[in-house]
């Protein structure tokens, strides 16, 4: 697929935009709310991710930016997780978890490892180590923001 459908509730129509050049709706690309009414999209092509930023809703291919790519491969080399390689020493396959608002963070799944990328800091680590039967169902894996220190209301006493 090489566009995105659209369905604005407000006016109960729809349309679609046009991914960037070379980037296909493979199942290896995670939409971003941005702050300033824009979308980011986040797109693995084997260890390369690439953030591209979309603004307005003319929707067609110009209106794209790529303003960030980040090379994973050092990155999991570094990390020498045993639980993420396969036999011949290649990392396994790679897949996008979830995507935070504005992409400032990015979980992904390589073997049986969760791992979590700060974008800004291109720090990449191990979160999670899933057991065989997470491995063989799959997981979901959906980021919760909020303030922090939390602040909780007054009890009435």
């Amino acid at each position: 697929m090489t566009s995105i459908l659209v369905l604005d509730l407000t006016s109960s129509s729809c349309s679609t935009i046009k991914l960037p050049d070379g980037v296909f709706n493979e199942g290896d690309t995670v939409l971003s709310r941005a702050n300033d009414s824009g979308v980011y999209l986040v797109h693995l092509k084997e260890l390369q991710l690439c953030f591209w930023l979309l603004r307005g809703t003319n929707g067609s291919v110009g209106d794209w930016l790529l303003v960030d790519t980040i090379s994973l491969d050092d990155m999991c080399d570094n990390l020498r997780l045993t639980n993420c390689t396969v036999e011949d020493g290649h990392n396994t396959a790679v897949c996008i978890k979830a995507v935070g608002n504005n992409a400032e963070f990015v979980f992904l799944v390589m073997g049986q490892c969760i791992l979590y990328l700060d974008v800004r800091s291109r720090a990449l680590r191990q979160e999670y180590e899933k057991s065989e039967y997470y491995h063989s169902h799959g997981c979901w894996i959906c980021p919760y923001m909020m303030v922090w220190p939390p602040i909780f209301p007054v009890l009435k006493e």
